[in-house]
């Protein structure tokens, strides 16, 4: 006769704020998890683009000069075993390249940008680096090799970092979440004790009491992830502007592809289910100890 009975009070036994807490632990933990994924997948283009590329710059300051040593660095490079190709990139890209750094309009013909070429390996080639340093040297003293793969190395050990210290705030926001929820929990509890006292003789079981505060809970954590997902949205659609705005060379992909956009819509129901259980056992607790 009690389970459709719902004695506890019309007004929020959680209180009001709780929703905006709960939106506010949805918009970290779903924050965190987006810079993971976009630090993986900048880590993975990045990888894929440079683990088998070399980039040589001739930088003699001399304008002539500087085009004789491309010329020769050049020749040297296409005689070399495992090299699949070798572009000298434009000034218009070298250009685009310094932009982001020296503003827009601001690399004029006059300042000494050095000559980029890029060099690709062959699938499987190895190639020494040094040893191709000091054969450039004879014929391009100005010409300097770049493997990337010391840097980037470094670079990835970092996102890696980052990605454990994002897992390590995803962690720590769920249990910060369960442990909100508790006090409030027992706050609502004991704010009731009358009603839920009276009920309780009235032949109502624990599950029953517990039942009305689960029911409770799992709208404020549904409503609260919502929430956190509108403020999720605003906070990477600004992101993104900005990104825009630099050309994506400054800040790393952390727009998600929609798909996993789309896993996010899971936070509502997993927010829902944590505050639920954690209500439920929270009560039952509770009335044990009152019992």
């Amino acid at each position: 006769m009690f389970r459709q009975v719902r004695f506890l009070p019309s007004e929020n036994v959680h209180g009001r704020l709780l929703p905006w807490v709960v939106a506010v632990m949805v918009f970290l933990a779903g924050l965190a998890l987006l810079v993971a994924v976009g630090l993986q997948a900048t880590a993975h283009a990045w990888h894929e683009g440079l683990a088998r590329t070399l980039t040589v710059q001739v930088v003699n300051p001399d304008a002539e000069m500087r085009e004789q040593e491309t010329a020769a660095a050049m020749d040297v490079l296409t005689g070399v075993p495992g090299i699949a190709s070798v572009r000298r990139e434009s000034n218009e890209e070298v250009a685009s390249l310094l932009e982001p750094w020296l503003g827009k309009g601001n690399v004029v013909a006059d300042l000494p940008v050095p000559a980029v070429i890029d060099v690709k390996l062959a699938d499987g080639a190895e190639v020494d680096v040094k040893a191709l340093q000091q054969n450039l040297a004879q014929a391009a003293p100005s010409a300097r090799v770049d493997a990337h793969e010391q840097w980037l190395s470094d670079l990835l050990v970092v996102m890696r970092i980052v990605q454990w210290v994002s897992a390590l705030i995803v962690a720590l926001v769920g249990m910060a979440t369960v442990v909100i929820i508790i006090f409030a929990t027992r706050a609502g509890l004991a704010s009731h004790r009358e009603t839920v006292e009276i009920v309780h003789l009235m032949g109502a079981q624990d599950g029953l009491i517990a039942g009305a505060f689960q029911r409770r809970f799992l709208w404020v954590g549904v409503k609260g992830a919502l929430l956190g997902l509108v403020a999720l949205a605003i906070g990477l659609g600004a992101i993104y502007l900005v990104r825009e705005q630099q050309h994506g060379a400054l800040l790393p992909e952390l727009v998600p592809p929609p798909r996993v956009l789309a896993s996010l819509l899971v936070l509502p129901v997993l927010s829902g289910l944590i505050t639920m259980l954690t209500a439920r056992f929270a009560v039952q607790r509770a009335l044990a100890d009152m019992n």
